[in-house]
């Protein structure tokens, strides 16, 4: 993605609205849903099953 050092003359987001975009989602905070604790989905053999939500 070029939009993080420089604005690319073919690509439609500028390095400004890229920059934008980030501070916007950098405001952002995850929180736990209390109904998900110790609930887990997925996982390999190896790896085993992981938690909906990791501390």
């Amino acid at each position: 993605n070029c939009n993080k050092c420089h604005d690319h003359p073919f690509e439609r987001w500028t390095q400004d609205q890229y920059y934008q975009l980030a501070a916007y989602f950098a405001q952002t905070e995850l929180q736990a849903d209390p109904a998900s604790e110790g609930q887990t989905i997925g996982g390999t053999n190896v790896e085993g099953a992981k938690p909906l939500y990791e501390k």
